[in-house]
């Protein structure tokens, strides 16, 4: 199929048209790009997943020693943005606590040792670092309970929000049971719905699509702007705007094509729906035209899909 060239090209770059990014120059190897933009002003949080460090229950030295150097890319660059006042406030969340849903307490306090050990100057020059449960229990945790159980409702078995966790799930292999992973995306939820104060939330990962049908059912959510840490001398392939018109026919042409080819793996096709979904809600102004459920009373409201 001649279309997969084609689709793989521009399947990362379409949105991004009009959206620009800032490239953060962290070092001569290596830089961040925070995408979409940080805003002039910003307030921003940036949620730490340990997960990233482990291979077979420990710490891998490897993978360690790559996201160490990605978060401190980060870490560098927001402590440059925050004191020359381009952005008001950098709060790191570290998530060990959450993860005791899934690792014994040995694990969570080694991991956790080890991030601020590692960053602990770094981190100095931040506006402030929690641990998950301190940031829970300044936020007020019985708030927090409360987001959880609105939570855990909306997500009940046979709901699309649960069908969509077990795909996460399945993807991102949270948890060794089905029921922690489940406990830990809802908590998981729970916190980012709290996080209005924040104009941005970072983070050094795609978001999922049980993440992503948060964004597009609860409004008043930080802007989800994803780290990526590339190497020195690759470029950004952003789309002309002239371009954009026909790149977006043919874009939709192709993947109409992939959903209804009988020859095509159904796996492949579930893939780029998930995939599809994710971007639609990163870069969707979910959070900008107040769409979706209202955090008090939980109820729908329409939502409407528009680029940036």
């Amino acid at each position: 199929m001649t279309l997969i060239p084609t689709l793989s090209r521009y399947y990362g770059t379409l949105f991004k048209t009009t959206m620009g990014s800032v490239r953060l120059a962290s070092s001569k190897k290596n830089f961040v790009r925070f995408d979409p933009e940080l805003s002039k002003g910003a307030k921003i949080i940036i949620p730490i997943s340990f997960s990233r460090y482990i291979v077979d229950n420990n710490i891998s030295v490897k993978k360690a020693r790559e996201y160490d150097d990605f978060l401190g890319a980060i870490f560098e660059r927001t402590s440059y943005l925050l004191h020359s006042g381009i952005i008001s406030r950098v709060d790191v969340l570290a998530t060990g606590d959450l993860q005791r849903i899934n690792w014994d307490n040995s694990l969570v306090d080694k991991v956790e040792q080890h991030f601020f050990n590692t960053h602990k100057a770094i981190l100095s020059e931040q506006s402030h670092t929690y641990k998950w449960d301190e940031w829970i229990e300044v936020k007020g945790k019985d708030f927090f309970e409360e987001k959880y159980r609105n939570i855990v409702d909306r997500s009940r078995a046979g709901s699309d929000w649960h069908t969509l966790m077990l795909k996460t799930q399945n993807s991102l292999k949270i948890g060794s049971s089905t029921e922690q992973s489940l406990e830990y995306q809802r908590r998981e939820y729970a916190a980012v719905s709290m996080m209005d104060e924040y104009s941005h939330l970072v983070y050094a990962g795609p978001m999922s699509v049980a993440w992503a049908y948060l964004y597009s059912k609860y409004f008043d959510l930080p802007i989800f702007s994803q780290a990526k840490f590339e190497k020195a001398g690759s470029e950004n392939q952003y789309i002309p705007g002239y371009d954009a018109e026909q790149i977006t026919r043919m874009l939709l042409s192709n993947v109409k094509q992939i959903l209804t080819s009988p020859s095509f793996p159904p796996g492949g096709k579930e893939k780029l729906i998930d995939e599809m979904t994710s971007l639609f809600y990163t870069y969707g102004h979910f959070s900008h035209n107040k769409a979706g459920v209202s955090n008090e009373t939980g109820k729908d409201a329409p939502v409407s899909f528009k680029c940036k």
